[in-house]
């Protein structure tokens, strides 16, 4: 899957900049994370803003097309970043992987885990052991970002992809209330520390491991 002009590049390169949830994250966190995981990173423009600022990031996606635009994308922020003469170099990893099963990555590997637009595809047992993999590959910060189901576009969402992919697990969407995730949340052992609409209909929930110091 091929990006096309650089002007297509900058158009992501500004989408990656402008993003809610990294301030969203900054706001909970104040801090920098050096070593990043985007599980089920799609395009890659996210983990990729982290990249842009100089952590270390790891994207995991299990579709070989989303896995070669998101490479392609950090390729050409490279490039552009050595047009520009900037002395960031943008440190990520593309790679296959299922959110569910995260080995052979090890304990605590990095400082922040998160995903956009995943969770609400799973079952609820799912989701947990999604949630829970997440944790114990962080060493302290997780975040999700989902549909939120007190916005009534994503039901009117989520009634169209189930009748028109009825049985297509994959296609399955439902969005979350509040009891709903501070429940996951509370079941994976995370501590909720801030919540916040982005996205117009998602929101995003930045969590803390119990004991992380």
């Amino acid at each position: 899957m091929k990006l096309g002009s650089e002007g297509v590049v900058q158009d992501l390169l500004l989408s990656i900049q402008g993003c809610d949830i990294h301030n969203v994250f900054h706001a909970a966190t104040r801090t920098l994370p050096s070593m990043v995981l985007e599980v089920g990173c799609g395009s890659g423009k996210l983990g990729l803003h982290y990249a842009n600022k100089g952590s270390r990031v790891i994207m995991i996606d299990p579709d070989p097309d989303m896995r070669e635009y998101a490479g392609n994308l950090r390729d050409a922020l490279q490039s552009l970043a050595r047009a520009s003469w900037s002395e960031v170099q943008i440190m990520a990893d593309v790679r296959d992987g299922d959110a569910r099963d995260l080995r052979p990555m090890k304990d605590a590997s990095f400082d922040f885990v998160f995903n956009e637009g995943l969770i609400e595809h799973w079952s609820h047992e799912d989701q947990l052991r999604i949630l829970r993999e997440m944790s114990r590959v962080s060493s302290k910060w997780v975040a999700l970002i989902f549909p939120d189901a007190s916005v009534k576009e994503n039901w009117e969402v989520h009634a169209h992809i189930d009748s028109n992919y009825h049985g297509l697990g994959d296609r399955h969407e439902e969005p979350l209330g509040p009891d709903h995730w501070r429940r996951l949340f509370h079941e994976a052992g995370l501590r909720i520390v801030a919540e916040s609409p982005v996205m117009r209909r998602m929101m995003a929930v930045v969590a803390v491991k119990n004991g992380a110091v």
